[in-house]
């Protein structure tokens, strides 16, 4: 294998797959090894380390399960592994996305999702192999703590603007993060920390312009040339060696120039600081990837039950317009989306001869389906969501009486995020034709509502959502 670029085992009992994804890798400049042989794979395995698997999940006697475990059990604890398969439906698929797949491909493969999935990956590979020391100054300390520390981006990058300022005493600091390449770069976002009372700093014009001359540059830059600043030191922040920002530093004019050992300085701080902004980029597409995998998931839980399509997006519109008619906290409000595209996910799981049963379902056919929602659970963990959304999907089943599951909760032992999606799950189920009985019209719906607010739905929010649901 060449050292010198990515390597990639791509696994597929289906010569036919593995000979496409191996031919349009290695255009992309990866070096790539395909085998249609399991056995094969688990070989090679033993005695190569690659940077990222590609695998089917069915295959006969052995499964890209064993191909997971193969890969997570060498010294090269930080393979990457993706999982394809064309029947999202398993139990073994929700089990992969647990057990240490990286992200999850559906077939029939579209070449452009593979690209996508396979650069991403890598990329989180090369964040997570990058070490920089943080202890060559109190600052770059500091830095390394705060990326440790549960902090959003925001709130890091306004501390890394006071680490520089005390640092390199400076009157203003100012970072831009920054989009595009050379020929279409823009600024997203400004963050400024500015004790000059507003008289220190750079335009989007001049901020930009600084960005193509030090686009070639690894560090920082002194000047006095920008119109009527004082010493000025600029350092472009980058990141697998893209520009993705620039940090500058702001001294009145007629004080004294930055020290080498100053520019040095806000080198190790902003170095921090570039990992940061594409981590949390990277984060942001790796959440998509994953909540797409969901999609997926969901969708083909709707396709077993075509009664239910539409079911989660409805339930998510739902429960954002009530969580926002009740004064609910922000990080509800947008939580109620993700809850309704995921609370049902785990129905992918339940027999379909259950999920589509017209007539009464036995006492074990019921326990089996209510399982759903510990499944729904199962599937989300590995999921980074805010803590609003799994305690509300775990609690979509409960009731205020203590007769819902599956943990029986009851009172306020339930959560408003919980009580909330409770009430439009209810909504949506009555109002939609299921195989076992045909929607209530709108007043027979409020009036169920009305009788489960006696003592399974909470009736001051049940009264709200009543007032507020559309008319269709």
């Amino acid at each position: 294998m060449d050292p010198q670029r990515p390597s990639i085992l791509v696994v597929d009992d289906e010569p036919s797959i593995t000979d496409v994804v191996h031919e349009y890798l290695s255009t992309l400049g990866y070096d790539c090894t395909s085998t249609s042989d399991p056995e094969e794979a688990l070989r090679r395995l033993r005695e190569s380390t690659f940077d990222l698997v590609i695998t089917d999940l069915n295959m006969g006697q052995l499964s890209g399960m064993d191909v997971l475990k193969a890969a997570r059990g060498t010294d090269a604890s930080d393979t990457m592994v993706v999982l394809m398969t064309a029947y999202p439906t398993v139990e073994n698929a929700i089990e992969a996305l647990m057990s240490g797949a990286d992200n999850y491909i559906l077939k029939p493969l579209s070449l452009e999702t593979l690209k996508h999935v396979v650069e991403g990956s890598l990329e989180k590979q090369r964040l997570a192999r990058e070490n920089v020391s943080l202890k060559e100054s109190l600052a770059l300390y500091r830095a390394s703590e705060a990326l440790e520390a549960p902090l959003e981006l925001p709130e890091y990058l306004n501390m890394v603007l006071e680490v520089a300022l005390g640092e390199l005493e400076g009157q203003a600091a100012q970072l831009v993060l920054l989009e595009g390449d050379a020929t279409e770069r823009r600024v997203l976002q400004q963050i400024r920390r500015d004790p000059s009372g507003g008289t220190l700093k750079l335009t989007e014009e001049e901020m930009l312009r600084l960005a193509g001359e030090l686009a070639e540059e690894s560090g920082a830059m002194t000047t006095t040339d920008i119109g009527d600043h004082g010493p000025l030191l600029v350092l472009p922040l980058r990141a697998g060696g893209d520009v993705v920002g620039l940090l500058a530093v702001h001294r009145r004019q007629g004080e004294a120039a930055f020290t080498p050992a100053q520019t040095k300085a806000l080198s190790i701080i902003g170095s921090g600081a570039a990992v940061a902004i594409k981590n949390a980029r990277l984060y942001n597409s790796l959440q998509e990837q994953y909540l797409g995998a969901i999609r997926a998931l969901v969708a083909a839980v709707e396709a077993k039950d075509p009664y239910t399509s539409g079911h989660s997006e409805k339930v998510g519109q739902y429960g954002q317009m009530l969580a926002h008619e009740v004064g609910a906290d922000q990080e509800i409000i947008e939580g109620m989306r993700v809850v309704g595209l995921l609370h049902d996910a785990g129905k992918i799981g339940v027999q379909e001869s259950i999920l589509l049963k017209k007539g009464n379902l036995t006492k074990e056919e019921y326990k089996h389906i209510k399982d759903h929602v510990n499944m729904s659970m199962r599937i989300i963990k590995p999921l980074p969501l805010p803590d609003v959304v799994p305690r509300a999907i775990s609690e979509h089943h409960e009731r205020l009486d203590g007769s819902g599951y599956p943990k029986g909760l009851s009172g306020e032992e339930i959560s408003l995020s919980g009580r909330i999606i409770a009430i439009v799950d209810v909504w949506d189920a009555i109002t939609s034709d299921r195989i076992y009985r045909t929607r209530m019209n709108r007043q027979e719906a409020l009036d169920t509502l009305d009788d489960l607010a006696i003592d399974k739905l909470d009736r001051e929010l049940t009264e709200i959502f009543k007032n507020v649901v559309p008319a269709s």
